[in-house]
């Protein structure tokens, strides 16, 4: 199949939009991400698809946790900052309900889960986290559809 369009078949899927978070002593690190799913109620999983030559990843590998903070509508700002920003500036003036992963304020929800696998799939590597605290919010998801937010 043609990568144009299967980029394109897969934008046609509207996603929640997260930021995954990790961190190790004094190095924090996080980037936005629409691959995420629920995968298990049994034992309770979640899955995120990530590049592993990020930092993010490799925080995630050697914590051996993440968190997955679910954005709300009005946090557009917050994904393209963690999509497009300076690493060493990411959580400038970004407000956290907790530090260790980092966990965003003003979403609509979050998991921190610890890591209980991983597997390649191409050019990704899915990362599979028990969820071991969370929260729900009041509040709109931010959405990714097509190529814009939604």
């Amino acid at each position: 199949m043609d990568v144009d369009l299967f980029k394109g078949i897969v934008g046609s899927f509207a996603t929640g939009v997260t930021v995954v978070t990790a961190s190790h002593g004094d190095n924090r690190q996080g980037m936005t991400v629409s691959s995420f799913a629920s995968i298990s109620l049994d034992p309770l999983l979640v899955m995120v698809s990530l590049r592993p030559s990020k930092e993010t990843p490799q925080l995630i590998t050697t914590s051996g946790r993440f968190a997955v903070n679910m954005l709300a509508a009005e946090q557009q700002a917050i994904s393209n900052r963690f999509a497009y920003g300076d690493p060493e500036d990411l959580f400038d003036d970004v407000p956290l309900l907790h530090d260790d992963p980092p966990v965003i304020a003003g979403t609509i929800g979050y998991f921190v889960c610890r890591l209980v696998d991983t597997h390649e799939g191409g050019d990704h590597v899915l990362y599979m986290g028990e969820p071991i605290e969370g929260e729900m919010f009041e509040g709109s998801p931010l959405m990714y559809w097509r190529g814009s937010y939604r």
